[in-house]
């Protein structure tokens, strides 16, 4: 990031000293050139001054939108890592028995409470006496189909839990290593039982949970 702000610096600094190079030549042509003259010597500078501050800011936007497109391609590949643990390949033992857990009528979930961020995702199941449900809890849910009727209200739903809550030997990433993970908690994609993380003020569907 540091090479880009230089760059766009000397872009700058470099169009300026261009245009005021152009402006001097231009002063000491006009006292040599007849007065009918000046004025298109006026209009070609304008000209020259616009094609020069166009293709100044097009290698801007083009180095900016290069840089933006290397920092997306490691977040989603830092994001994939952190997923995982919840891919369907890496599913225990313990977690397949505990598939046959959400078929019991002990575990009970809220009506629909609508797309909020996680902070008001969770304000919202506590004021019903209620909580965020687990990544484990949601895939249990859609193991047992229930979660075919949520689909008129959204796919994607947010669980209680955040990346800080992952041992390292598990996501094989030190969370020291990625700053953001604190910030980033886990939601399930109800169509296909994919697991995504996000900011905590993305806005996904909520259900909440608790067991009877």
């Amino acid at each position: 990031m540091r090479s880009l702000f230089s760059r766009v610096l000397l872009s700058n600094w470099l169009f300026l000293i261009i245009l005021l190079t152009t402006g001097l030549i231009l002063y000491f042509v006009e006292t040599q050139v007849a007065t009918e003259f000046k004025f298109v010597l006026f209009v070609l500078y304008i000209i020259f001054s616009m094609l020069i501050a166009f293709h100044t800011s097009f290698r801007i936007a083009t180095s900016v939108t290069e840089h933006l497109i290397v920092i997306e391609k490691k977040t989603m590949e830092m994001t994939k890592t952190l997923m995982s643990p919840f891919d369907n390949a890496q599913i225990t033992k313990k977690e397949n028995a505990l598939v046959n857990i959400a078929k019991r009528p002990k575990l009970i979930w809220s009506d629909y409470q609508g797309q909020l961020n996680w902070s008001k995702a969770n304000l919202k199941c506590e004021e019903i006496q209620m909580r965020l449900p687990t990544m484990y809890e949601l895939k249990m849910a859609y193991d047992s189909g229930i979660t075919d009727y949520w689909r008129q209200n959204g796919n994607i739903y947010w669980s209680s839990q955040n990346s800080t809550e992952l041992k390292a030997s598990e996501t094989y990433i030190s969370i020291l290593s990625y700053p953001y993970a604190m910030f980033l908690f886990y939601a399930i994609d109800i169509l296909d039982r994919s697991s995504y993380t996000f900011f905590r003020s993305n806005e996904n569907s909520v259900r909440c949970v608790q067991w009877e």
